[in-house]
């Protein structure tokens, strides 16, 4: 909590106007109750060492519709005025109801605290949530295929050199693998592969949706993201 100042303004006595009986002697012995806290959108308001000549429940609601405007609207003592005042003392606040009549009134006395600033933590900021490559699906796939990868990957690393391919999506959600390899190469134009729907892979030249296979190999190394190991495993960048 970002605390600012704390102002300690004193105790204070909130007397409710009604009759009150004569005491016959002594001071009447005014009751300690639980603190008062109000939250304010840029303070905390604190009212401690409660005591009263009144009920409990009674004199901390009070406190509350007197303290609900902040310290500098706590109303000031008015004299036969019939309304609630506070007065400010050396180290407390004494707020009370003054009769019209002048007579003698209860109240109720407490030490008020003011905390400057938003007492409430601010929220955790959240951790970012990592965003999946989409391609890594395809990655997956390949690398979780060992006869694939032991076959045609085995050729595509040893026997073509290849080692970058340019990994995409299809429209049609199919996986496509797309070796940079020279234009010399004997079979550019088909070399990599495609997923098949439920299992399996085809090459280039077996896949309509791909158009110019050999157009699609030239794009090939400017777009490459991939990595071909030498355990014929994909790696993406």
């Amino acid at each position: 909590m970002r605390m600012g100042t704390a102002l300690v303004a004193g105790i204070a006595t909130l007397a409710l106007g009604g009759v009150v009986t004569p005491v016959a002697s002594g001071r009447v012995r005014l009751r300690p109750c639980a603190d008062v806290q109000m939250q304010r959108k840029h303070s905390t308001l604190l009212a401690t060492r409660i005591r009263t000549d009144y009920e409990c429940s009674y004199a901390r609601t009070k406190l509350r519709g007197l303290l609900h405007n902040g310290v500098d609207r706590i109303p000031r003592r008015r004299a036969h005025s019939g309304r609630w005042g506070c007065t400010l003392g050396a180290a407390a606040w004494t707020c009370r109801r003054y009769a019209r009549g002048g007579g003698q009134t209860r109240r109720i006395r407490f030490v008020l605290t003011v905390q400057v600033g938003d007492s409430t933590p601010p929220p955790p900021t959240p951790l970012p949530t990592p965003t999946a490559n989409p391609l890594q699906r395809c990655v997956d796939l390949w690398n979780g295929d060992p006869v694939n990868r032991g076959l045609v990957g085995y050729h595509f690393y040893y026997h073509h050199s290849i080692r970058r391919f340019w990994v995409y999506n299809l429209p049609s959600g199919r996986c496509a693998f797309i070796g940079v390899v020279p234009t010399s190469d004997p079979e550019y134009g088909n070399d990599g592969e495609v997923s098949v729907p439920g299992g399996g892979w085809a090459f280039l030249t077996d896949v309509p949706e791909l158009g110019d296979t050999k157009v699609l190999q030239g794009q090939a190394p400017a777009n490459a993201n991939a990595t071909l190991s030498a355990d014929e495993s994909v790696k993406l960048d």
